[in-house]
């Protein structure tokens, strides 16, 4: 497969609803069943729906400690359902003091696991990110210096921009770090080898930018490339699937959660990056309420107002007051002193974020908080009924208003707890369970 070919495949795509809910008796999660593929072909892009994907699974078998999958059902083409299953086996006896400690034990779990992604496989994958930063280098260097599209502008012109943003661009790339979850050395063995791939990278403009590979070096923006791949990796990566944990560690007492973004790999290991970790308060309010993916009904039900509404309520009042001072200054007459420019925009800067604080304090104080208050007291059968009545929510948005596919399905709901662990509220099956007694005996037995 060239390069080309690489950069137009486009990995699953998965928008999604989850929720947890949690207090100092435990957390409850829900996740809806939904998920959309998405491939671009030759003949333009095709999607195609499924409503029984497993999103809460469960990473180790004795521990009080859940998983749940976000934004893209599979990482590599390999659904998480069943690396977690394989995790599940690597893993079955383990514990760890901080809920944390299991993230990383499932980042060195998938590095190590060949069988689910060859180190062959591995190296395509990361040609084919080279592919990508060839494509982005271009896009960049059209946005930098126009006079490259420029048809009246001479050849060495445009030559000579090319060669002046390569410099540019390679000076900021030495200059930044490998991230840490990758390997530098492997950014310097793949520099030393990149001889055998000039005449695919001088096919891959070509095809992929004819305008511009003309005056192009190949071997100057392959190194680019390469050093794009491992030191901006957020540049050429595919779409993320986002991973959280929940529950406890062994030496903690409170349910908390930890969340990371998974982008592929880059070289044999895994780039990812942190999101949210969050731990029930011990003091004040012991109870907190976070979705992940699609949450636009979810704020709308904890804060009184959606993300939409909010964002144009800003926009609004920004607009409004510009005109007020300008309106002001123009009813005062010719002797009113206009305010320069700089300070009429600090005035309305200042009125909207004002404003805009004070809305956001009422609007807490007026439902967020209240709310969380309620679920500090909440017993553990409530919880799990309110995590899913907000995944209900944003299914019933998604249904009615937008008539998507992307929230929807069966709810599954699971309740974590420090003494009786993971709890099945709802899950759903892909088989009668009345007719697989066998199953559920295995499962007992350790099976």
């Amino acid at each position: 497969m060239t390069y080309i070919e690489l950069a137009r495949f486009q990995r699953g795509k998965r928008m999604t609803c989850e929720i947890a809910v949690a207090n100092r008796l435990g957390i409850a999660l829900a996740a809806d069943s939904a998920v959309t593929f998405t491939k671009a072909g030759t003949r333009g892009t095709t999607a195609t729906y499924s409503s029984g994907v497993n999103k809460i699974l469960q990473p180790l078998r004795d521990q009080p400690v859940a998983l749940m999958v976000h934004d893209n059902a599979a990482l590599g083409e390999m659904p998480w359902e069943l690396i977690i299953k394989q995790f599940r086996a690597w893993n079955d006896l383990a514990s760890e003091p901080l809920l944390a400690s299991y993230m990383g034990r499932l980042v060195a779990f998938v590095e190590e696991a060949h069988d689910l992604f060859p180190l062959d496989w591995r190296e395509m994958q990361t040609q084919s990110l080279y592919g990508l930063g060839l494509i982005r280098l271009v896009a960049t260097l059209k946005g930098r210096y126009p006079v490259v599209e420029d048809p009246q502008a001479a050849l060495p012109t445009k030559a000579a921009a090319a060669a002046q943003f390569a410099t540019d661009i390679e000076a900021e790339l030495d200059a930044a770090p490998v991230p840490a979850c990758l390997n530098a050395l492997e950014l310097t063995e793949a520099l030393a080898g990149l001889a055998n791939l000039v005449t695919e990278a001088a096919a891959a403009l070509e095809s992929g930018a004819p305008d511009v590979a003309g005056f192009l070096d190949p071997a100057t923006y392959l190194r680019l490339a390469v050093k794009v791949t491992f030191k901006w990796p957020w540049e050429v990566a595919g779409r993320a699937s986002g991973v959280v944990i929940a529950g406890y560690g062994t030496s903690e007492v409170l349910p908390s959660f930890v969340q990371r973004q998974f982008r592929g790999f880059v070289g044999t290991r895994l780039y990812w990056v942190d999101g949210q970790s969050r731990t029930v308060p011990r003091d004040g309010v012991g109870a907190l309420i976070e979705a992940f993916a699609r949450k636009g009904m979810v704020e709308t039900f904890t804060q009184g107002i959606s993300p939409e509404a909010w964002a144009q309520a800003e926009e609004e009042f920004r607009l409004r007051a510009g005109q007020l001072v300008t309106d002001t200054v123009a009813a005062a007459g010719p002797q009113a002193v206009a305010p320069a420019p700089n300070v009429h925009a600090d005035l309305v800067i200042d009125a909207t974020r004002e404003f805009m604080s004070h809305w956001a304090s009422a609007s807490l104080k007026a439902h967020w908080q209240p709310l969380l208050e309620v679920v500090a007291g909440l017993p553990m059968d409530q919880l799990g009924e309110l995590a899913e009545n907000l995944v209900m929510l944003e299914s019933l948005k998604e249904r009615v208003t937008h008539r998507t596919q992307s929230v929807g399905g069966p709810i599954d709901v699971a309740i974590i707890t420090k003494g009786e662990g993971l709890v099945w509220i709802k899950r759903k099956h892909y088989f009668p369970p009345e007719l697989n007694r066998r199953y559920f005996e295995r499962m007992v037995n350790g099976g």
